[in-house]
């Protein structure tokens, strides 16, 4: 499994108890949008969705987070990516992709104070038809500030070593 790549696509709230996947931040230029999506112990990840009408990278470059360009639909922002490498579905999704995966995200502010998120995922390798999850979220007071540092320890193997190592120094110093 791929370690310390931040979040992966298409980053569902897997576990909203504990506030998992729930942090979102977007910022918008004339350009291109970038949305950072906060989640626990993997890390964020800062995906850019480019907005200016240029094509997708050619088929055979495959990136992480995929591919993304988007467009407005009235107020909705639609976002289509593709070009994701293999497995990447397995992170959190716990499925296998092919190389014809594409997403569609179509984002509406439903209010306010809240943004309703519809992810597509397609990939008529791996099955039948379409599928879509919807997610609703909630926007927090700015003030709040709920954007932590991520920071990822490649799953700690090394602090192993590391505390193992401190802990005999002292040993070595008391004698």
């Amino acid at each position: 499994m791929v370690r310390c790549f931040g979040v992966a696509m298409p980053f569902f709230p897997l576990n909203s108890l504990f506030g998992q996947g729930t942090v979102m931040q977007i910022v918008q230029s004339p350009k291109s949008i970038g949305i950072y999506m906060e989640d626990d112990h993997d890390g964020g990840g800062t995906r850019v969705i480019y907005m200016d009408g240029r094509p997708h990278a050619p088929s055979s470059a495959r990136f992480y987070l995929g591919d993304s360009r988007g467009h407005w639909e009235g107020n909705t922002l639609v976002v289509e990516t593709t070009n994701f490498l293999p497995g990447v579905l397995q992170q959190n999704l716990r499925v296998s992709n092919s190389d014809r995966l594409k997403i569609t995200e179509r984002m509406t502010r439903a209010g306010a104070n809240d943004l309703k998120r519809e992810v597509t995922l397609d990939d008529p390798k791996i099955w039948t038809r379409p599928w879509t999850g919807l997610i609703e979220m909630g926007k927090t007071d700015d003030a709040r500030q709920m954007i932590f540092d991520s920071a990822c320890h490649e799953g700690n193997y090394g602090m192993t070593g590391i505390l193992v190592g401190a802990r005999r120094a002292e040993q070595t110093a008391k004698k």
